[in-house]
């Protein structure tokens, strides 16, 4: 339907609405295919053309956006410049994922990438410093929300950087883009009825803490895991707990990372990486 009227303020709320003067109904409808209740995933997939328009997948969309965008802006004025890597790739990037093989048209098997890194490793020798942004491919069966099959990620390589200068600028990039979602997308945030305050609080520079006190945090708290062992989801979740600000965990044993991190020659077994964990 269309509406013409004139927009008015509230009288008693920081509102506006529409005074309506004339109307005109392109195509009535009842029951339509979204009802107003709850309906399961694989419903609101199979009308996805639909569901696009409802409030929160209007929200999700616009946030998506000031985040993609923010990336390249933040990028682009850190003298990085954009790499697309291929799609189609002879071999896995990472040895313990899944991927879904093609058969080329040249007869070569290939297989869908998992991660644009190795192909921007390379180019760093030729740019200094790069990023990418497309799309990659997960073939593990799963269906948590921490496993996707397709899903569009950001890779970025530095030549002449050590840890601490990539921690610092991850944390950079990170904060920027947290600030833009706060600056554009407020309305956005609301209907998904996000606690903004979370958000706001965060500031630089995030917080750092070594593997080892970490493991030893997490026992006193309670926890099973064991020196030598990755950090689980739940341990994730329960250590965030703690905290409003983002944190790096630094220095994990080289036994649980891969094989290209380079080792800590003051920690040896320990490599010289982190993982930014964030609160909720």
């Amino acid at each position: 339907m269309s509406l013409t009227g004139t927009v008015s303020k509230h009288p008693k709320k920081d509102e506006y609405e529409l005074q309506v003067s004339s109307f005109h109904v392109y195509c009535a409808t009842k029951d339509y295919p979204l009802g107003q209740k709850e309906h399961n995933p694989d419903f609101l997939f199979d009308q996805r053309h639909l569901h696009l328009r409802a409030p929160s997948q209007w929200a999700i969309q616009r946030i998506r956006n000031t985040i993609i965008n923010a990336t390249y802006q933040w990028f682009v004025a850190h003298d990085f410049i954009k790499i697309d890597s291929p799609i189609f790739t002879p071999s896995a990037c990472e040895g313990t994922t899944e991927l879904y093989e093609v058969e080329h048209v040249n007869g070569e098997t290939m297989y869908l990438s998992q991660s644009g890194q190795l192909y921007l490793e390379a180019a760093i020798s030729a740019h200094g410093r790069v990023f990418d942004f497309g799309p990659t491919f997960r073939a593990e069966k799963s269906k948590t929300r921490r496993h996707l099959n397709e899903f569009w990620m950001m890779d970025a390589e530095m030549a002449f950087i050590d840890n601490a200068g990539s921690l610092e600028i991850q944390e950079q990039l990170v904060y920027f883009i947290i600030q833009e979602v706060l600056r554009i997308n407020r309305q956005e945030l609301g209907f998904l009825d996000r606690d903004v305050s979370k958000l706001e609080i965060i500031k630089p520079e995030f917080l750092r803490k070594r593997y080892v006190d970490v493991i030893a945090e997490l026992q006193a708290m309670g926890s099973d895991i064991k020196e030598g062992d990755d950090l689980g989801a739940d341990d994730e979740t329960i250590l965030m707990e703690k905290y409003e600000q983002p944190m790096f965990v630094i220095g994990y044993p080289s036994g649980v990372k891969a094989f290209y991190m380079k080792e800590d020659p003051e920690n040896p077994g320990y490599v010289k990486n982190a993982d930014l964990l964030a609160p909720e």
